[in-house]
């Protein structure tokens, strides 16, 4: 076997398999190269020996997931003592805020840990390893159609305007909120060249972002949102028009290279219950937004037709789905969002 054929040997416990499985994915899909991961879960002594003793000789790093499971795992052990015995740089994940102890505090105590759970440690930690990797294959595989002179990426923002009135409560919350974080745990980035960022106004007696700033689709992790309140989207569409601006989203500093046209998601369930048309209407007047490309999704059966038109007009990208049918609708925005993108990723936005 080549000298590092893989990226990174990733060391857990089968008690964690999902979560290890979703943070190879995404180092996987960032750096462009392949992680090792036991998936069989190997456990005779030979072929231990034989087979993960290779797959750590052939990985740059060793990025160990700490549990309270990992931490019980004599396998776990075998894995880092050998990695540091060999010289592999360690990168332990704590993925359950577990304390630190055994084994492992006697022997890595002093080796930084990143507690995957804190959004600042975890982008940091994505935002290196895609250094590290100094991967150029994914990005020559796409011809650099957005970038400028200067190697810098156009562009593309992506946001949500969700409904979190208390008629979202129960079901249909659940619903967004599961479906939501899966199609952003698991999207496949599709052009390299442009900087797709993302952020989620949600909206009920007032409104409130997800994030202080739009986030890089890379690093974005989503939040669990609560339903309770009023149907404000007047509200919505003031905030939304204010930052669809040249001062704020659109300004040099956040878009040196260009834009491509914003993608646009109104998600509601029921009747808007403040006076929201005059927000609509002066939404309408703003040029970024006439250029984005608009979806509407009405929940259940008690929401506004009306609205949901009014923010797209155009009746082909209006979407219901009922209570009956709310397993469908991960697929729905899945299909949306990946159209979209690829459309938006073949044009520009001519700014007035």
């Amino acid at each position: 076997m080549e000298e590092n054929k893989y990226f990174a040997f990733i060391s857990y416990s089968r008690k964690d398999l999902g979560v290890a499985k979703q943070i190879k994915n995404n180092i996987e899909s960032i750096t462009g190269k392949k992680c090792w991961m036991d998936m069989e879960g190997i456990e005779s002594g030979e072929q231990f020996v034989d087979v993960i003793v290779s797959a750590i000789d052939n990985s740059k790093y060793v990025i160990f997931l700490l549990s309270d499971n990992s931490m019980a795992s004599k396998y776990a052990q075998k894995e880092i003592t050998y990695a540091d015995k060999v010289g592999k740089k360690l990168i332990p994940l704590n993925i359950d805020r577990c304390t630190p102890k055994g084994w492992f505090l006697f022997n890595f105590g002093e080796v930084d840990v990143i507690d995957v759970n804190v959004h600042e440690q975890l982008e940091k930690f994505y935002s290196n390893i895609k250094s590290w990797s100094s991967n150029q294959n994914l990005e020559k595989s796409f011809p650099s159609l957005f970038l400028d002179e200067s190697g810098q990426k156009k562009v593309l923002y992506l946001m949500f305007l969700i409904d979190s009135s208390g008629s979202m409560y129960g079901e249909r919350m659940e619903a967004l909120n599961a479906s939501l974080a899966s199609v952003f745990e698991n999207f496949s980035i599709i052009n390299p060249d442009i900087d797709i960022k993302i952020n989620i106004l949600q909206f009920s007696s007032g409104c409130q972002w997800m994030y202080a700033e739009p986030i890089n689709i890379e690093f974005f992790r989503w939040k669990l949102i609560d339903a309770r309140g009023l149907t404000d989207l007047g509200y919505a569409c003031h905030e939304l028009d204010n930052v669809m601006s040249k001062k704020i989203l659109f300004s040099l500093d956040n878009c040196p290279a260009g834009i491509i046209p914003p993608v646009l998601f109104l998600i509601t369930d029921g009747e808007p219950t403040d006076e929201y048309l005059p927000h609509m209407a002066k939404l309408w007047n703003n040029h970024f937004f006439k250029k984005s490309n608009k979806f509407a999704i009405g929940l259940g059966g008690d929401f506004s037709i009306d609205a949901l038109k009014l923010f797209t007009k155009n009746q082909k990208q209006v979407f219901t789905i009922s209570d009956e049918a709310l397993n469908e609708f991960k697929a729905l925005v899945t299909r949306l969002l990946t159209m979209s993108l690829y459309a938006g990723s073949m044009a520009s936005l001519n700014e007035e």
